[in-house]
């Protein structure tokens, strides 16, 4: 009897092996995790406060849209930025441009980001970086001190940040922290 229980309690995980379907780990749709690519768009350290705007402008859906604003994506962009970086990558003489459409990617998003602070902010100081992304210009209105205090209590608490400030190291020594 309990060889009988035995065998057949061995002769059933095999089966299970071989012909039931294996369990994965729940697909978490792409738009809902921070894009850790955009991270790497930059050269090092990478950039925390990329990363809070982000979480805070659409807490990383790139499908977000605000209708008062007519702002979207990751970023929430207007479409006066849009002109804006247009203006820039003409006046720099590059044959590219970007659409209204372009604010639902969220790598091109984060290439305008990045296209607006190098013109304006070359040497990417991060409060600068905020102030200018969240009132243009000018870039010292009170609705962006505000954002700026509350990206800046978030870097205050981030750990890797911190670290990125206090040590000169390399970016695949934060990744290798991170994980």
């Amino acid at each position: 009897m309990k060889k009988t229980l035995l065998l057949t309690i061995v002769l059933f995980a095999l089966f299970s092996l071989l012909i039931l379907p294996k369990a994965q780990a729940p697909i978490i749709p792409k738009e809902f995790k921070p894009p850790l690519k955009h991270y790497l768009l930059r050269a090092e350290p990478p950039d925390r406060v990329l990363y809070f705007m982000e979480e805070k402008e659409s807490n990383f859906n790139p499908k977000a849209y605000n209708k008062r604003e007519h702002a979207a994506g990751i970023l929430q962009i207007r479409p006066i930025m849009i002109n804006h970086i247009n203006w820039i990558l003409q006046k720099q003489g590059k044959d590219m441009s970007f659409t209204l459409a372009d604010r639902f990617d969220s790598t091109k998003s984060v290439k305008m980001y990045y296209i607006y602070q190098e013109y304006h902010n070359p040497n990417y100081d991060p409060k600068l970086a905020v102030y200018l992304w969240n009132g243009g210009q000018p870039i010292y209105k009170k609705m962006s001190h505000k954002y700026w205090l509350d990206i800046k209590s978030k870097l205050d608490k981030d750990d890797v940040y911190l670290y990125i400030l206090n040590a000169n190291i390399k970016q695949n020594d934060i990744y290798e922290r991170e994980l």
